[in-house]
């Protein structure tokens, strides 16, 4: 009986309503690194304003093609914001910003973030390549990776909007 049970589990792992995956080697280097869902004096965008934002990094060591990417903070629309166009090179950082106004630029996407908590997903097609959620954001305080890609999400007193995390992330 255990040994009929074990192999359901490991079937069901390909059963329908397991979560998509994908070989697409983006997938590998391509994180959410930082973001911001309350920026009231922080960090201003390209037009001057004070938007929430989202930091994107690429780990690899080759320039990275956003096409086909998408981020949402919805799981059940995938296809929010679309990034085509966009490109990040090796070892570089994005910043997009999460306003709702895409009208404003290639950076600025159709929705913001909520301050009360909510969940950020980057997709390839339908695999989810990395998620973040949280359940509420304090003004001008990020929630960063630290150490940069790599590391689990923490607290930054101090963001860095666009460069390296710092020692400011507990």
């Amino acid at each position: 009986m255990r040994r009929a049970l074990a192999s359901f589990f490991l079937l069901c792992a390909a059963c329908e309503g397991a979560p998509p995956t994908t070989d697409d080697p983006r997938a590998d280097v391509l994180r959410i690194n930082e973001l911001m869902a309350s920026n009231g004096a922080t960090c201003a965008d390209d037009v001057g304003e004070f938007d929430d934002w989202i930091e994107l990094i690429n780990t690899g060591e080759d320039e990275l093609s956003l096409d086909g990417i998408a981020i949402t903070d919805d799981r059940t629309t995938p296809d929010k914001a679309s990034l085509d166009g966009l490109t990040i090179p090796a070892g570089g950082r994005l910043l997009l910003v999460a306003d709702g106004t895409p009208a404003q630029g290639a950076t600025h996407l159709p929705f913001k973030l909520s301050a009360a908590g909510e969940e950020l997903l980057l997709f390839i097609g339908e695999a989810i390549i990395d998620e973040v959620s949280w359940t509420s954001a304090l003004a001008d305080v990020s929630l960063a990776r630290f150490p940069d890609g790599s590391g689990e999400f923490a607290t930054c007193a101090l963001s860095t909007c666009g460069e390296e995390n710092g020692a400011s992330c507990e």
